[in-house]
């Protein structure tokens, strides 16, 4: 992530592969933060992670 609206393409791609409550991207820590009542597949997340950037 690079800028601010990295975070929200994060954010939306994100949201729209995964049942999660809420997550929130920081481009200044490096990091993405989701929480969701389901363990998520790793894999998965990383590939769209991937493809979202």
């Amino acid at each position: 992530m690079a800028c601010s609206m990295c975070e929200v393409h994060i954010n939306d791609t994100v949201r729209g592969a995964f049942p999660v409550k809420k997550v929130a991207s920081s481009h200044d820590k490096g990091e993405t933060v989701i929480l969701s009542e389901q363990a998520l597949d790793e894999a998965a997340l990383r590939a769209k992670e991937n493809q979202a950037e």
